[in-house]
């Protein structure tokens, strides 16, 4: 029964000794080092979210503007489509 135990731990992810590598890893870098590079990928994350926030309001303001364009060119064609049919019906 025990052995059977065991061949299923061998057979599964080894959770506990892959832990234990990544600890192992992480103490063997300059502990400063690591957390260097941790805050430097996170402040090129946040600067990339900030790029892709301030790009997504710019392009949203840009449409805004098109279509108020769009509408005071139709009120525009519009009216003198209008003036049009009043002159030539008179």
């Amino acid at each position: 029964q025990l052995a059977g135990k065991e061949r299923e731990k061998n057979q599964g992810f080894d959770f506990d000794s892959f832990i234990a590598g990544t600890i192992q890893l992480s103490s063997q870098h300059e502990p400063t080092d690591v957390v260097d590079k941790l805050n430097d990928l996170n402040s090129s994350v946040s600067q990339l979210e900030l790029k892709s926030l301030i790009s997504k309001s710019v392009s949203r303001e840009k449409q805004e503007k098109g279509k108020a364009n769009l509408a005071q060119l139709e009120a525009l064609y519009q009216s003198s489509w209008d003036s049009q049919f009043v002159s030539g019906g008179e």
